[in-house]
């Protein structure tokens, strides 16, 4: 069975919120917020085990994937930017926890004529490979702005050097798992008519993001 981009993109992405509730989990087991009884740590390890499952679907159906069509359907509409920034981000708090990442926001709080649901999406690839594959003990810039009828997006954070830097947003061309998350980011932002774009700052550190319009 092909799947096309956009169930294949669907299934890519399922796995930043079972990464999210792995790091819960372990947390839980660690007793992080507290000491657990035997029974729960049993449940707790239960499910986990459940979520290792998922993973190992996603990557399983991410194997299989091999078309080469791209339809991106957008329904866009006014939202708060900076609201769903915030609910990201606490979504992807125990992950950066776990790798000592410290999320910095500089966020205007402005509205957005966008689809909402693929901007989410996009920002979850981008704010989860940069605390996956970011530096331990570093913090992560996430900046937003309203400048000229134009929206920017920014994630800068600190990594190992990344080859084919101009290329990661080709798909399968990413070293981050499928090389799938970069390429659907890139899609949706092309269907936005914005524009997405990977700078190195100085020596480690790197900037990811986009820019759409906004009028």
């Amino acid at each position: 069975m092909i799947l096309s981009d956009n169930v294949a993109t669907l299934i890519h992405d399922l796995k930043n919120p079972i990464l999210a509730q792995e790091q819960v989990l372990n947390l839980l087991l660690q007793n992080t917020f507290g000491e657990l009884s035997d029974a729960q740590k049993e449940i707790i390890v239960q499910i986990k085990e459940s979520c290792q499952y998922l993973k190992n679907l996603v990557f399983s159906a991410m194997n299989e994937y091999r078309s080469n069509s791209s339809n991106i359907n957008l329904k866009p509409q006014n939202f708060n930017f900076k609201t769903l920034l915030i609910s990201i981000i606490n979504e992807f708090k125990a992950l950066a926890e776990q790798n000592f990442q410290i999320l910095k926001i500089d966020c205007d709080d402005v509205f957005v004529f966008a689809d909402e649901f693929q901007i989410k999406r996009v920002i979850s690839n981008l704010l989860g490979n940069a605390i996956t594959y970011g530096d331990k003990n570093s913090d992560i810039e996430i900046i937003f702005k309203k400048m000229d009828g134009n929206v920017f997006f920014i994630i800068k954070n600190l990594s190992k050097p990344i080859e084919n830097l101009d290329k990661v947003f080709d798909k399968f061309e990413s070293s981050t798992n499928s090389g799938l998350g970069l390429y659907f980011v890139k899609q949706v932002i092309n269907a936005h008519n914005g524009s997405v774009f990977a700078r190195q700052e100085d020596e480690n550190k790197y900037s990811f993001g986009f820019v759409i319009p906004n009028i």
